[in-house]
Parts: C-alpha cells; structure tokens; sequence
C-alpha cells in the first residue's frame, strides 16, 4: 500500500495511517509525516474534527482568533460577525444585539439612541425631535 494508499488529511506508511488531530489539515494525500498536517489560519476551523482535508471559514456569528482551532466561538451579546471573522465587532451606536452568535446587530428604531456596543433594548432611549407648543 505505502504511502499512496493515505488519504488526504492523514498521514502515514505502507503499515500504519494517523488522522491530522483537531485543527489541522492535509489537503495531500500520500503524506508521510505529520509536518503534512498545517494548523488552520484564524477565522477558520477544520472540516472535521481530525482528518480534515481543508479548513473552512468561521460561520457568522462566530469568530477564532488563534490557528488550528477545530472549531469556533459564538460572538457576544452587544457583537457580531461576519463569516470568517477572528474576532467580534459591537454593535455600532444605534442598535443593540440581545442575542449570541448573530451575524448582525438590531435596530434600536426612528428616535431611538444607544451606544456602541449595546446588549439589550432596554439600553435604546428616546433620542428623537423634542415637540414644543408653538
């Protein structure tokens, strides 16, 4: 068999195959060393959680910051993401997120302010025109 018989995401000989542990890949089959299997960059997670043959973006609303990571973590509350993300932003002034792993941030509605960084809609005050009697 030798080692043309490894498949991709592993590594080994013609007598014995060792997957590529967590966070890492080989996108070569027929490796013989386990210098074949790379860490994953940040923002990304192995396809599977050993033998993986690629690594894969972070889902929205999650987000790694190190390499070889076999998986991601869910932003905050008062965060977001996007796909592929190594870290979380907040929630820019004016919405709110109440919610963890969520790719976007929520609208705190017309005349409605809060800060950066919001975690809830409690934290959305009245900010809109001030109505005086003519």
């Amino acid at each position: 068999r030798g080692a043309q018989g490894v498949p991709a995401g592993w590594y080994g000989d013609a007598n014995t195959c060792y997957a590529c542990p967590f966070g890492t890949y080989n996108a070569e089959p027929g490796r013989t060393d386990a210098t074949a299997c790379q860490p994953c960059p940040p923002g990304t997670r192995a396809n599977a959680s050993n033998g993986a043959t690629a690594c894969v973006p972070c889902d929205a609303g999650t987000y790694n910051p190190q390499s070889g990571q076999a998986s991601c973590q869910a932003c905050g509350t008062g965060t977001f993401s996007a796909a592929g993300a190594t870290q979380c932003s907040l929630c820019p002034a004016n919405t709110y997120n109440d919610l963890t792993g969520q790719a976007s941030c929520k609208s705190c509605g017309f005349f409605y302010c809060s800060p950066a960084g919001s975690s809830s809609l409690q934290q959305c005050t009245w900010c809109g025109p001030i109505f005086t009697p003519l």
